[in-house]
C-alpha cells in the first residue's frame, strides 16, 4: 500500500541537546578540548540558523525514509530492510510565520504498512538523519535566544525517520494538505529561499 503525503522534514531555529549528545555533533567535550568558556552542563542549545538549513535544501532530495532512526546509515547492504518508503524530488523552503523559522517542505511516499498504521495511530514526527559541521559558539539568535553551539553546514543526508517524538516537534511532521499557493515569503525573497532546483 503507497500513500503520498506532504511533509516538513527539518526546520531552522535553536534545539536542546543533552551532555550526552554532544559526541554525535562532532566537536570537542567540554573539559576535552573544547573551548575554555564551555562549562559541563545537563543541556546545551544548539542553533541551526535558516541560512544554513535553506542551503542544504536539495540534499532532502530521494530521502530514504525509515521507521524510526536506525542504528547505522542506510545504505546498499541494509535498504530492503529499513526503507519504508522516500522523500520527493523537489523540496522547497517555506517560512514558519507562528514561529519565523523556516522548514524544508516536500513529500513522500509510504509504502511499509507498519509504518502506516504507525502514523494513522499518530507518529506524525520526522527527524533526518544527516552529517553537519558544528563548533562551539557563544551567541544570540535573530529571535534573542543564547545558544552554546552553532550548526556551520549540512554535508550530507543520509535519511528521514518517522517516529513519535522528533527535534523538529509540531513543526517538523506528516501534513495531509498541501499549501495551494506560494506564501508571501516565497513570492518576496529570491537566492536560496526559492524553490531548491
Amino acid at each position: 500500500m503507497a500513500e503520498l503525503k506532504n511533509i516538513r522534514i527539518a526546520v531552522s531555529g535553536i534545539y536542546d541537546y543533552a551532555l550526552e549528545e554532544i559526541p554525535t555533533l562532532r566537536i570537542p567535550m567540554p573539559g576535552q578540548g573544547a573551548p575554555d568558556w564551555v562549562e559541563e552542563k545537563r543541556l546545551y542549545k544548539v542553533y541551526r540558523p535558516s541560512t544554513v538549513l535553506a542551503v542544504a535544501c536539495p540534499k532532502f532530495a530521494n530521502l530514504p525514509m525509515t521507521h524510526h532512526h536506525p542504528r547505522t546509515p542506510v545504505d546498499g547492504q541494509n535498504f530492503r530492510e529499513l526503507a519504508i518508503g522516500w522523500t520527493g524530488e523537489h523540496p522547497e523552503v517555506d517560512r514558519i510565520p507562528e514561529t519565523n523559522e523556516v522548514g524544508i517542505r516536500s513529500t513522500c511516499m509510504l509504502y511499509d504498512d507498519e509504518a502506516l498504521q504507525a502514523y494513522q495511530n499518530g507518529e506524525i514526527q520526522l527527524s533526518p538523519g544527516y552529517i553537519a559541521d558544528f563548533e562551539w559558539q557563544k551567541g544570540t539568535s535573530p529571535d534573542g535566544q543564547e545558544y552554546d553551539i552553532i550548526m556551520k553546514e549540512i554535508t550530507d543526508v543520509n535519511h528521514l525517520a518517522l517516529l513519535p517524538a522528533g527535534r523538529g516537534g509540531e513543526y517538523a511532521v506528516v501534513m495531509d494538505q498541501a499549501p495551494k499557493s506560494k506564501n508571501v515569503f516565497q513570492i518576496a525573497t529570491g537566492s536560496v529561499f526559492d524553490r531548491c532546483k
